[in-house]
């Protein structure tokens, strides 16, 4: 790929005359160069910095006459002192701001106390800077060592590129003379070095990498072998010069996916596909770190930039059932960081991903500082949420605008198949590739983010008195260093805090052969410091790789994506943008045994019990996490394979390992009611194991004896309606109450029926009347659902509850309440909000006031014609799709004795197979057709589709099963 061409940049060099006009660099200029930067920082005390930005102006100026001739011709120093200057003012700024702010606020207390325009002229006057820097001596060194850095990089880079010309130009394109920088690019690293973009004279730019060693060799030894005329992979590396101490790269310039007016699904569909292949290989291979600023999209596919940690070494994980995610994680596409990694409890809650799906750009937990009322008195500094761009340029976009990968997830499936295909047909090749040549990794101890966030605060006002300070802060670093032994951690540990009192981001080197340590460049090692060498770690990695079981890797992605946007009902494919499917990227929905094998490869045995990773609910979104007990989600996944067993099925799973390796629900802060919630509170694992137990698991012989909080803090008297929510609380735990046989249950479920039956009652509303949602889940049937269920267990001993049911249903049965979802054509029919949900509770009503089921049948004929006829929407779920839908109706079939319901319960089904199944379908949040979870995803389906089978499959007692 030639380098990107930056605009501006003049078409030619110029000649000799106008050479020495344009590059000359006197005092004169030098000192109005540094007064326009200051100018820029007006607002924020910039002229603290003038004599360290004029003292770099004269250093400038005085490399013009330190040059030889040839070297001041190839050089435009004019244009390359103003980015220099800025650069370096930035970084001073950065430094200092906190502390000139704190320092202001200070003296404006005192009798004498300046404005701001007052105490700016003050310390930028030789003895004002004086004295505020006695106060902060590390400030002082700071920013004399950040100005003599970026000085002494600057320097090296234009040697470099002095050196290098020729073989530059023959490489990369770059001209005859370097007419512009941009420096300070990307971390410090090894004293002040970062990467720095150099502008030639021809429109050429070219990246300048501080680097003696890469895996670039091992990369294009593979691309030679795999994909010899780049048509599988694309670029996937720019072109590349090495040098012993400096690599330069081709400058990459993301670009529109059909900038040169190609159809934008095609062009889409090529991209995702490449970038499913590169996934592949650099998963192979144990890349990470590949975040969206190390991976450019291009029309011809995704080009990665850095590739410092192509290879990474192995990561000490727990054992036991807690470690085997984390440990198969590792293994997966998802540690190269290019595909969204959002796992529950996770610190980082933006997507930092190459592929890149969130659009928020800020964080709500990550923090950063910014300056408040700039030039005023009232100037001050104040916290922030930290600004992660998610993406920006690097990432794909068709006509202007950011691509949803969810969009593409079978293309990008499709193509890491294909990928892990070609790797087994070379599996010897590749390893005997990998076996030689002369490379290093960069070994990441912890994420720069971390490093980001303590380098921030120790250029508080708090830590510039004394360099001891900011080592102390420094030394409070998490003890656990990622891949290094333990007996290491010490000498490790100090080499961080040596580079980050001098502001580096500390830079850990290991070559192929061995498991010593580099430390930042200075010669130092830190002997037998990692567990393998890098090419042992590669080797290792090949095999295991292709050992592992694709499915696996296919559903990581899959998972990763669906969990991958911040709100889940408003963002991408949800507002009607449909996946983009591929024939065969997922098995058609009416091939169980095919997902019941998919499923079983994503499972991943442990000493201790299984695990296996999917999405959950977090909030308005989904989060990564292990298998979970909630009958909502991976509770009932269990449930189904429990079922699926049962019905003589081999599915390939342990249901049991499964139950006992899946973590326990964590104690929510304000438990009720959402606390006793069957389908998603800590009881939820209660119903889970007793569901099991129906079913014939041994699970359900251990089942897990929640002690919840203190019942006590419950006020029955001042709960509200919404508190009787049936989904989310009180109203699914009277249903439990009442239905199932559990003597030995947690001691303190929640509290006693009777009073919560009398408060439901008085907070239900009038009975002949209604307002707001009218369906099951989170509506009036909801409500009336667990009245139902209290009725007919005799919780009613004064007979109010009943007589609320009486009058409710002849007001029902008369007005047909309507709310907005039962007059949307695509969730009129829904278990969650419409008729399903509905005629199901409305059954359970006329049963416990003894109607007769003819009658019952009579009464309910315009909800199942509603539930018959409705609009057949791609959403397959139990909650708000064709699944639930199809069970209501066997429900309803076989409570009231009506086979017709049965009939049209398979029609319904196998009409949705026709019409969705062979990968067309969605599941409950309108996306993410491979969410595996019981009342939002295919599992809830096929539980659907054993009821099929007759009356002895019934659905959880709950969900509208018979006890």
């Amino acid at each position: 790929m030639p380098g990107g061409r930056a605009g501006g940049h003049p078409p030619g060099p110029p000649d000799r005359e106008e050479r020495e006009c344009v590059t000359h660099v006197d005092e004169a200029f030098g000192g109005e160069t540094v007064e326009a930067c200051l100018q820029r920082k007006a607002g924020v005390f910039g002229g603290f910095y003038r004599p360290l930005l004029a003292d770099c102006a004269h250093r400038i100026a005085r490399w013009e006459t330190e040059w030889d001739a040839d070297r001041r011709e190839r050089v435009d120093l004019r244009r390359i002192a103003r980015p220099l200057l800025d650069a370096v003012l930035d970084d001073l700024h950065h430094i200092g701001i906190r502390a000139l702010i704190s320092a202001f606020r200070a003296q404006r207390g005192d009798a004498d106390g300046l404005d701001y325009a007052g105490f700016h002229a003050r310390i930028s006057t030789g003895a004002g800077r004086a004295a505020l820097l006695e106060g902060f001596p590390e400030l002082g060194r700071l920013l004399h060592l950040a100005t003599e850095r970026h000085l002494r990089h600057t320097a090296e880079v234009l040697q470099a590129a002095a050196d290098d010309r020729p073989a530059l130009a023959d490489t990369l394109g770059a001209g005859e003379r370097v007419v512009g920088l941009r420096p300070g690019l990307g971390d410090p690293h090894r004293g002040g070095r970062s990467v720095c973009i150099v502008h030639w004279d021809n429109g050429v730019d070219t990246v300048y990498k501080p680097q003696r060693r890469s895996c670039l060799s091992l990369l294009q030894a593979l691309q030679h072998l795999l994909d010899p005329d780049g048509a599988f992979f694309g670029p996937l590396c720019p072109p590349a010069l090495v040098r012993d101490t400096r690599l330069w790269q081709g400058y990459v310039a993301g670009g529109d996916l059909c900038a040169s007016g190609e159809d934008p699904d095609a062009a889409a569909a090529r991209y995702f596909r490449r970038f499913g292949r590169c996934a592949a290989l650099l998963s192979l291979l144990g890349a990470n770190d590949l975040h969206h600023e190390n991976v450019i999209a291009t029309p011809e596919g995704p080009v990665v930039i850095d590739l410092e940690t192509l290879v990474s070494l192995p990561e000490r994980t727990a054992e036991g059932a807690s470690g085997v995610l984390p440990r198969d994680i590792e293994l997966s596409p998802l540690n190269t960081l290019l595909f969204p990694l959002r796992n529950m409890g996770g610190h980082v809650d933006v997507d930092l991903s190459a592929l890149g799906t969130v659009r928020t750009e800020q964080s709500r937990r990550l923090t950063s500082f910014t300056v408040v009322d700039p030039g005023t008195d009232d100037i001050r500094f104040a916290t922030e949420p930290a600004a992660i761009p998610p993406g920006g340029a690097n990432v794909a976009t068709a006509g202007g605008e950011q691509l949803d990968p969810r969009v593409w997830v079978d293309h990008l499936t499709t193509g890491y198949s294909e990928a892990r295909d070609l790797l087994e047909r070379h599996r010897g090749a590749v390893a005997e590739r990998a076996a030689r040549g002369d490379w290093s990794v960069r070994q990441i101890l912890r994420p720069t983010l971390v490093y980001g966030r303590f380098l921030e605060a120790s250029t508080h006002p708090a830590y510039l008195a004394d360099q001891a300070d900011r080592a102390a802060l420094f030394d409070k670093l998490p003890p656990r260093q990622r891949g290094v032994a333990p007996e290491a951690g010490g000498p490790t540990g100090r080499a961080e805090t040596e580079a980050l009192v001098d502001r580096d981001v500390p830079y850990f080197e290991v070559e192929a052969d061995s498991r010593d340590l580099c430390v930042n460049g200075t010669g130092r090692r830190i002997p037998d410091a990692v567990a393998a060498t890098p090419r042992e770690a590669l080797l290792s990695r090949i095999e295991r790789f292709l050992a592992r079981p694709v499915g696996r890797d296919l559903a990581y992605i899959r998972y990763s994506l669906a969990s991958s946007v911040d709100d889940i009902w408003e963002t991408g494919v949800r507002r009607g943008q449909r996946r983009a499917a591929v024939a065969g990227a997922l098995p058609h929905l009416s091939d169980t045994a095919a997902w019941h094998r998919m499923l079983a490869e994503s499972v991943v045995e442990g000493p201790d019990g299984a695990a296996c990773l999917m999405p959950r609910l977090y909030g308005p979104g989904l989060r990564l996490d292990g298998t979970n007990t909630l009958l909502y989600e991976g509770g009932g996944l269990l449930v189904y394979l429990a079922q699926a067993a049962a019905c003589g099925q081999d599915t390939g799973v342990d249901v049991d390992a499964l139950f006992a390796g899946a973590a326990p629900e964590p104690v929510p802060q304000d438990p009720f009611p959402l606390a006793v919630s069957p389908f998603t509170g800590l009881l939820a694992t209660r119903i889970t194991g007793l569901e099991l137990r129906l079913r014939g698991a041994a699970a359900g012989t251990a089942l897990p004896v929640k002690e919840l909080p203190d019942t006590s803090r419950v006020a029955v008297e001042a709960l509200t309606a919404e508190d009787f929510d049936y989904v989310n609380g009180f109203g699914g735990y009277l249903r439990y109450l009442a239905g199932y046989d559990d003597p030995d249950g947690p001691a303190q479920a929640g509290p006693a029926a009777e009073p919560l039956l009398r408060r439901l009652v008085e907070v239900d509303g009038p009975p002949g009347e209604h307002s707001g949602e009218v369906g099951l889940a989170h509506g009036r049937f909801g409500r009336i659902a667990a009245m139902s269920a209290q009725v007919a267990g005799g919780t009613d001993t004064d007979g109010r509850a009943r007589a609320h049911l009486e009058h409710f249903a002849e007001a029902y049965l008369r007005h047909r309440w309507r709310d907005d979802a039962l007059r949307d054509p695509a969730s009129q029919a829904t278990w969650c909000k419409g008729y399903a949900g509905i005629a199901a509770a409305a059954a359970d009503m006329l049963a416990c006031l003894g109607t007769p089921a003819a009658e019952i049948r009579r009464a309910l004929e315009p909800e199942a014609e509603r539930i018959v006829g409705a609009e057949l929407t791609p959403d397959l779920s139990l909650c708000h799709g064709a699944a639930g839908r199809t069970a209501m109706l066997c429900v309803l079939a076989d409570r009231l004795d009506w086979p017709e319901l049965r009939t049209e319960a398979r029609r319904l089904s196998d009409a949705f197979l026709e019409r969705y199944g062979e990968g067309r379908w969605c599941s409950g949040i309108g996306a993410a057709p491979e969410l595996p979870g019981f009342m939002l995803g295919v599992s809830g389906w096929h539980f659907a589709r054993l009821m099929l089978s007759g009356p002895e499959v019934r659905p959880p007692y709950c969900l509208g099963g018979r006890r």
